[in-house]
């Protein structure tokens, strides 16, 4: 493919290398040797031998001096920064209104969780929209986590009222990802 690249394709003016990595999913199935692949170290997702394959590419595309420059990203590289970038971007995206985010793009929110009530707590949010004031944008209800979301400030302030409902209050720092992990609980 390169040779094809160097030769065919003169608008072409760099290739990138990622370093092979395993996804977290992927990480028990291919640890196993399954596949041939096996991570670098046990540190990492990074593949064992990945690196070393690309330098050898990158020799190869110097000694044809394709017209292209050649340039590696590490799994390193990609997790200290890329993945940094693509979470502040994400979370610029997916961010309600009240939500602070951090630096590294995190998102900072107050959360009402209620253990015991159940399937209730979308009936509970009407009533705290009224008990509390709050516009229907201040109090938002998270069917994936059947939880409601609020202005951490609003939470602190009121949480004595909403532990009398039999909700539990908290500030959530958690990545803006479709399963929203969670970096840091706070109970109140």
């Amino acid at each position: 493919m390169l040779d094809f690249l160097g030769t065919n394709c003169p608008h072409i003016r760099f290739i990138n290398f990622n370093e092979l990595e395993f996804s977290d999913t992927e990480a028990k199935h291919y640890t196993l040797g399954e596949k041939g692949f096996v991570p670098k170290d046990r540190y990492s997702y990074a593949v064992k031998g990945s690196a070393e394959m690309t330098f050898k590419l990158m020799q190869y595309c110097r000694k044809k001096q394709f017209p292209f420059s050649v340039y590696f990203c590490t799994s390193k590289l990609k997790d200290a920064v890329q993945l940094r970038e693509r979470l502040k971007r994400r979370a610029k995206n997916v961010a309600l209104p009240f939500d602070e985010i951090t630096k590294d793009g995190v998102l900072i929110r107050g959360v009402l969780t209620g253990s015991n009530v159940g399937g209730n707590i979308l009936s509970l949010r009407a009533s705290l929209l009224k008990l509390l004031n709050l516009q229907e944008h201040e109090l938002v209800y998270d069917p994936q986590k059947n939880r409601l979301l609020m202005d951490k400030k609003l939470v602190k302030k009121h949480k004595k009222m909403v532990k009398q409902l039999g909700l539990t209050p908290s500030i959530v720092a958690e990545y803006p990802t479709w399963d929203a992990m969670e970096v840091e609980i706070d109970f109140l």
